[in-house]
C-alpha cells in the first residue's frame, strides 16, 4: 500500500506542482508517529524505538 501512495504523490507532484507538495506534507504530517515513520525499500513502514520513547516522553 506505501508504494501506490509513493507512486501517487510522485505523479500528483509532476501535474500538479507545488500546491500537491503542500497538500501531501499536510497528510504526512497529520501525527507525530507519522512524523518519525521510516520506509525501506520495499515500501514497509517502520519506526526506531528511540524515536518512539522521545516521542512517548522516555528519556533515552
Amino acid at each position: 500500500m506505501a508504494a501506490w501512495l509513493q507512486c501517487r504523490d510522485s505523479f500528483m507532484r509532476q501535474n500538479f506542482g507545488d500546491r500537491m507538495d503542500a497538500i501531501i506534507k499536510y497528510e504526512s504530517n497529520s501525527s507525530p508517529f507519522d512524523q518519525i515513520k521510516h520506509m525501506d525499500a520495499d515500501g514497509s513502514e517502520y519506526w526506531l524505538a528511540t524515536e518512539l520513547l522521545t516521542l512517548l516522553g522516555y528519556q533515552t
